[in-house]
């Protein structure tokens, strides 16, 4: 009678935990399925939950029992794979290979080597890869080297490559090689997709000459055949076909040339050919020669002989060169300082095709010991070393008088 009544009881105890399992099925932990790894001949496949993840072809590979670790050697033609199962590193090689099952961690070392398809031929090496499959991000410590059909970017910084947004990220200062120009950044990030690129702090850029430049035009060999220098906050790039645009901002620095400019903003298109400098801008120059063309470099007038040749500081709000069309522009609250002159006005247009320069806008000239001269409009012809001026003109003449 007793064993009918505990068999009672378990019976009763097991259909009421029965019950409360079936109500509570919901807040237990769902299993989530492993990583797989597939070995077919001497191709080994990585997959996360249904997603390929890695496949490459190795010499040889380990397994043992008593760990969740593969080790591989002597890898080659390898894939890691987005989110999207697309390949985002192909042509992958190295030496040695880490799997971690459970971590989902992919190590992968010596004499690294690998393609980035989505960034238009983009080819790296590096010393060791860490690929984390579950964040999709690749890390490489101990150096790396990109490489391009325009340029070689270097660093032995951390460097952080997330296949889900497609960026390549460098903490630590990095230099990229070009055969026009260097650039040195503290921190790069690229969007590999849009191919935009950003540099950001302590940024150094040096233009390399062109010593065998063919040029009609002697200011452009003088300009081109210069090294310069550029140092910035920040900087940005846009490589794509029909908006190519290089933005630097923060403290700019443009050197070289016996010239000093300085702004808060400038903006270079390629494609245009054209310079775009936002400030307030100033800058200092030795001489003058550089903006006109071998024709003016020597006039006969002594007075505009000594002007081109007097170390000049120039301020305005925004100045604008467009090397296709040879006009350049400084606009807002233009200020031109020599020793001897002081000119203002609002803004300046030079046109070199037609040899002239446009003052336009409250235009006020002073010449030390000589005068002074105000109007709304001017026009110096390069040419015929000539000046006229229209609107409310005001002049003041100083002159000199001789004594018996």
């Amino acid at each position: 009678m007793k064993l009918a009544w505990i068999g009672i009881s378990l019976w009763v105890l097991l259909a009421l935990w029965g019950l409360w399992a079936v109500k509570h099925t919901s807040s237990f932990p769902k299993i989530e399925p492993q990583p797989l790894i597939k070995i077919n001949g001497s191709t080994l496949y990585g997959y996360d939950k249904d997603k390929l993840m890695l496949s490459m072809t190795f010499e040889s590979i380990e397994a043992p029992f008593s760990t969740y670790n593969f080790v591989a050697k002597g890898g080659t033609n390898g894939i890691l794979y987005d989110n999207d199962k697309k390949p985002f590193i192909t042509q992958l090689t190295a030496n040695d290979i880490l799997i971690r099952f459970l971590s989902q961690d992919i190590t992968i070392s010596g004499h690294v080597k690998g393609e980035i398809p989505s960034s238009r031929g983009l080819s790296f090496q590096a010393r060791n890869l860490t690929f984390f499959g579950r964040t999709k991000e690749a890390v490489i410590q101990n150096g790396l080297d990109v490489f391009k059909k325009e340029f070689t970017l270097s660093t032995n910084k951390k460097t952080a490559i997330n296949f889900n947004r497609k960026e390549l990220v460098i903490d630590g200062e990095s230099t990229i090689h070009t055969t026009t120009f260097n650039i040195t950044a503290k921190h790069f990030k690229t969007d590999m997709e849009k191919d935009v690129s950003e540099l950001s702090n302590t940024i150094r850029f040096i233009k390399k000459g062109f010593p065998n430049l063919m040029s009609k035009d002697s200011r452009e060999k003088l300009w081109l055949n210069q090294t310069f220098s550029l140092t910035c906050d920040h900087l940005t790039y846009q490589n794509s076909t029909q908006n190519m645009v290089a933005k630097a901002s923060g403290n700019l620095h443009l050197s070289g040339n016996n010239s000093d400019l300085y702004a808060n903003e400038g903006l270079y298109y390629p494609n245009q050919k054209l310079f775009h400098f936002k400030g307030p801008v100033k800058l200092h120059t030795q001489h003058l020669y550089w903006m006109f063309s071998k024709t003016f470099q020597s006039p006969k007038q002594s007075e505009i002989q000594l002007a081109l040749h007097t170390p000049t500081d120039i301020q305005c709000n925004e100045l604008i060169f467009d090397r296709t069309n040879k006009i350049l522009m400084l606009k807002g609250n233009v200020k031109i300082s020599q020793k001897n002159m002081t000119l203002t006005c609002n803004d300046i247009r030079y046109d070199d095709e037609k040899k002239e320069i446009h003052f336009n806008g409250q235009v006020r000239l002073e010449r030390k010991d000589k005068g002074k001269l105000q109007c709304e409009q001017a026009v110096f012809n390069v040419q015929n070393e000539t000046i006229t001026v229209e609107k409310n003109i005001t002049t003041e003449f100083r002159l000199k008088l001789q004594q018996k």
